[in-house]
């Protein structure tokens, strides 16, 4: 559990001392310093930043008029959003040894080492390793040495990587995640919601920095864009800015926490998606194209819905863009020996939903499975195989002994794995749910989870509650309510019988019996406005002008 004293960390602006000794700063960014003015086509790192991300730096800049920034400027800058051991190195690498930054090419190049992306970056992993480096060195602990276990899973083919000292205990943890939270939400922070996903990072003890890099690249890859997110809003802030340039403002609401949307209610909540899980999933899934999506609506919920498939499929089948499974357990029989732990679990599935033959999946590689609880840990897909997820009505899920094994009669919904064995699933309805953790599709965790001594999941438990919810924005909801609108015609359509395609007449109705039985009196075996007349034989006007049926 969080110590008292790391809650007390999390106070706004929360204050370390700064070590002494400030080596190692920073280890991946090479710092320029006092030099010539140059052109801005010629300033290395520029080609990062649009026109207007450069003229914002230009107006920072030039807050320190002919002296440059001190270390006063930045403590304006970010002192709002960082606490003061991460302020102090951030200036440092800025800065470099002279104690200023003395000119507008250093302050870009040392924004563009530390925030943004490397230009040939093009898979979320790379785009964002090198900045989740970056907010090791800013908020990593000097004096802590890196457990043993974490050391042992560590690859250290990069000799920088090696050199690099320091560790992220839990209170300069918890300060990371707080200042970084802090710039995708205005709610306010619980400490203990940081619970799940802390303590899954620090399973192994303090983090050096190749495995704080591998944590977050599967959990929280996209924390790399709200390091970008920090930096430029507080150069905005130094530069007095009340608009952020375009791309900035896009990035901030790429990363904005999405609210969660309930019917006609845009103040939502779920009962399984805490503010926090909330916000670490959003780091690791996709924007759609266009818009940014800022809310996910719920499209299921077993309490409201009830555990139905039926009611489950009319409600997702259709809808046109991403969706989050979220899935809780619930606990075994109390004191069953052997019995496994519940968990919380998840799958983002990037494609929209449909029916597959058995043994066949759809979906792309851009989906996921987590493990929400007790601990956080992302799953991104492997690349290895693409059994990525399968709704497949009519075939049978039989969980003997908790294997998952499928043979025909039921519904199965399930992700990775294969021949039956999945990953994760919900069979019998929904009623069922099996989590394991490892297959070939979706990332595992059992080597990190087995030298901690966490119990592995291999069998099936009865399901507590299910939601999914919509990841697609406006133009996914659309397409849903025009599936529902067309299902309804169709149903409207169903239910009105051709009678005479059966060869049904009017004389041969219940109807014509019950209105006869009634006192009504019909001269034809047509349904329609009465004729006045002259009748011939049968009773049937010859001629004559007609009347309504009274």
């Amino acid at each position: 559990s969080i110590s008292s004293s790391a809650a007390a960390q999390l106070d706004p602006r929360p204050r370390l001392g700064v070590p002494a000794a400030m080596g190692n700063l920073l280890t991946a960014i090479e710092v320029r310093v006092e030099g010539p003015p140059e052109a801005e086509e010629q300033i290395k790192g520029a080609s990062r930043f649009d026109a207007d991300e450069l003229d914002m730096l230009r107006r920072a800049f030039d807050m320190g008029g002919d002296n440059g920034l001190s270390r006063d400027h930045f403590d304006k800058a970010f002192s709002e959003s960082l606490p003061t051991l991460a302020i102090e190195r951030l200036f440092a690498a800025a800065a470099g040894p002279k104690g200023r930054v003395a000119a507008f090419p250093d302050l870009v190049d040392a924004v563009a080492r530390l925030c943004k992306p490397a230009p040939a970056a093009r898979s979320v992993k790379a785009l964002n390793r090198g900045r989740l480096g970056v907010l090791f060195d800013l908020f990593k602990a000097e004096d802590a040495e890196p457990s043993v276990e974490c050391l042992a899973t560590d690859d250290l083919h990069d000799e920088a990587e090696a050199g690099v000292k320091g560790a992220l205990t839990q209170p300069h943890l918890l300060m990371l995640m707080a200042s970084a939270m802090r710039q995708c939400s205005d709610e306010p922070l619980r400490v203990e919601l940081l619970e799940p996903v802390a303590r899954d990072a620090l399973l192994l003890g303090p983090l050096s920095r190749p495995s704080w890099v591998r944590w977050a690249a599967s959990c929280m890859p996209r924390l790399g864009d709200v390091l970008e997110l920090l930096v430029m809003n507080g150069m905005a802030a130094l530069a007095g800015d009340d608009h952020l340039p375009r791309r900035v403002s896009r990035l901030a609401a790429e990363r904005w926490l999405p609210a969660l949307v309930v019917g006609s209610s845009s103040e939502g909540e779920s009962q399984l998606l805490t503010p926090v899980l909330r916000w670490a999933v959003s780091l690791t899934v996709p924007q759609p194209e266009g818009a940014p999506t800022t809310a996910w609506r719920r499209l299921y919920s077993s309490v409201d819905d009830g555990l139905s498939l039926n009611r489950f499929s009319h409600s997702v089948v259709g809808y046109d863009g991403a969706t989050l499974l979220v899935v809780r357990e619930a606990a075994g029989r109390a004191g069953a020996e052997g019995a496994p732990a519940p968990c919380t679990w998840a799958v983002y599935v990037d494609t929209p939903w449909k029916s597959v033959p058995e043994g066949r999946y759809f979906a792309h590689e851009a989906c996921a499975v987590y493990t929400l609880e007790p601990l956080y840990h992302g799953h991104p897909a492997t690349g290895r195989a693409r059994n990525f997820a399968t709704f497949t009505p009519h075939v049978r899920a039989i969980l003997g002994a908790g294997r998952g094994d499928h043979s025909d009669g039921e519904d199965v919904v399930g992700f990775g794995g294969g021949n039956g064995a999945f990953r994760c699933a919900l069979t019998d309805g929904l009623t069922m749910s099996l989590y394991r953790h490892n297959d070939d599709t979706y990332e595992d965790d059992v080597e990190r989870l087995t030298k901690a001594g966490v119990p592995l999941k291999d069998h099936a438990l009865r399901t507590s509650i299910v939601e999914v919810w919509g990841l697609g924005g406006a133009r996914a909801d659309e397409a849903l309510n025009r599936v529902h609108d067309q299902a309804a015609r169709a149903r409207a359509r169903a239910g009105k019988v051709n009678r005479r395609a059966f060869g049904e007449t009017w004389s041969d109705t219940p109807d014509k019996m019950l209105m006869e039985l009634g006192g009504r009196t019909f001269y034809s075996d047509t349904l329609g406005p009465a004729r006045n007349g002259p009748r011939d034989g049968n009773g049937h006007v010859t001629e004559g002008t007609t009347t309504p049926i009274q």
